[in-house]
């Protein structure tokens, strides 16, 4: 079988067996994916997504006396733009690889197979970061500073799924580092540790970023009040109130969880028209938040277990809020300190392509291969594939959120 009839062959199997895939595994594991897309209420043109925000109320509503003239006015709208944000991920297959499979079928199909589970277990690992994040590549805080030191500490265990060799980080404003070696995650301490090509110097609790970083919008900067990020989806937030959600970000360590100040929160987004069915959380505020259950009446994750509906929430199926008006859970690609109330229908999912659309190769008619070269131009003997997703995320109501940011639970 030709070189250029297997990679036709492979890339018709990408096609067939890559977006069944994509949909069910991002409808599992990126947890706003199904949440949030297919809400509609945006328009694209010119490479961005138009949507309506009301941030004003009808004011054409009051009592009238007997035979008084009828209130008059009307809700005020403005129009938002949100740029598309393009995200591109790449695969290669080598030479060798496709000469031991030329003459076996299947092993053609496992080539096809094993290269969309590797690249998309990174990708929805990926994507499901820049869904917690404000568009800059935010991965998580310094534990320790560091001099002159080629060693970087950073405060989530999660990083090795992120963090492989050669990606590069930023360290503060301008600190840029290059990643050698991922030493190992510890679940205790709750930190994933580094090997860096050079030293460099940083203080402890230095913001760490993937860079460079032209993400999408996440909750961090939708979910806000301007501390984050001032202008959103094209407007300042200090100049349209509605822009801004209910938000408690004040660096703090509380002794437990505070329940008081998420109902006090939840209540809020309530009141301005948010169902708030879901609240996610990093993993230490996730912790926290089911050992103050058990405090409380003597609460146990026991399906079995008969215990009374406490305000914080009794719920058959796993952790709830209010009762079980809100489901809990825990996403381990949310910054450390971090409670998102979230109302879906305020979101939505703006799409210029399908996830994981692959972009066209040029080794055949339908191919998406292209024959890889090295700095000099000279050709290797392997072939790369790309896959994209133009996506952004957008928010129609800011007000139906709330967020708890920047805090350690001792």
């Amino acid at each position: 079988m030709a070189t250029q009839v297997m990679l036709d062959t492979i890339s018709a199997l990408l096609k067939k067996i890559i977006y069944p895939a994509v949909d069910t595994t991002f409808s599992k594991e990126v947890k706003l994916y199904p949440l949030i897309r297919g809400n509609g209420g945006y328009t694209l043109m010119n490479n961005k997504f138009y949507i309506s925000l009301r941030y004003s109320p009808n004011t054409g509503i009051g009592a009238i006396s007997e035979g008084g003239a009828l209130p008059s006015g009307k809700a005020k709208y403005l129009q938002m733009e949100v740029p598309i944000k393009f995200v591109a991920a790449g695969t290669s297959v080598t030479d060798q690889v496709l000469e031991t499979a030329k003459t076996n079928e299947q092993a053609l199909k496992n080539v096809a197979q094993d290269l969309v589970t590797n690249l998309l277990d990174d990708f929805k690992v990926y994507v499901n970061k820049i869904m917690y994040g404000a568009g800059d590549g935010y991965i998580g805080k310094a534990v320790g500073a560091g001099s002159t030191s080629d060693t970087l500490t950073v405060n989530s265990p999660f990083l090795v799924r992120v963090l492989g060799e050669d990606r590069t980080l930023r360290i503060g404003a301008s600190t840029n580092v290059t990643v050698s070696e991922v030493v190992g995650a510890d679940p205790i301490a709750m930190t994933t540790t580094v090997k860096l090509t050079s030293t460099a110097s940083w203080s402890d609790g230095d913001p760490v970023y993937i860079t460079p970083s032209e993400d999408p919008m996440g909750l961090n900067g939708l979910i806000d009040d301007g501390s984050v990020v001032g202008t959103i989806q094209g407007i300042d937030r200090t100049s349209v109130y509605a822009v801004n959600s209910w938000v408690d970000d004040d660096e703090e360590t509380w002794s437990s969880f505070e329940v008081d100040t998420m109902t006090r929160l939840y209540t809020m987004a309530r009141a301005y028209g948010g169902s708030v069915k879901v609240i996610l959380m990093s993993q230490d505020m996730f912790e926290a938040y089911v050992a103050t259950l058990v405090n409380i009446n003597n609460y146990r994750l026991d399906p079995t277990k008969e215990v009374s509906r406490i305000t914080a929430g009794y719920n058959p199926e796993g952790v709830s809020f209010m009762g079980g008006a809100a489901k809990v859970d825990v996403d381990p690609d949310i910054p450390a300190g971090t409670v998102y109330g979230i109302s879906p229908e305020s979101f939505t999912l703006g799409e210029a392509s399908n996830p994981f659309d692959w972009f066209p190769g040029n080794t055949g008619p339908n191919s998406v291969f292209k024959q890889q070269v090295d700095s000099d131009g000279r050709y290797l003997a392997a072939w790369e594939c790309h896959a994209k997703y133009y996506f952004n995320v957008l928010c129609k109501n800011f007000l139906k959120n709330f967020a708890i940011k920047n805090k350690t639970v001792s």
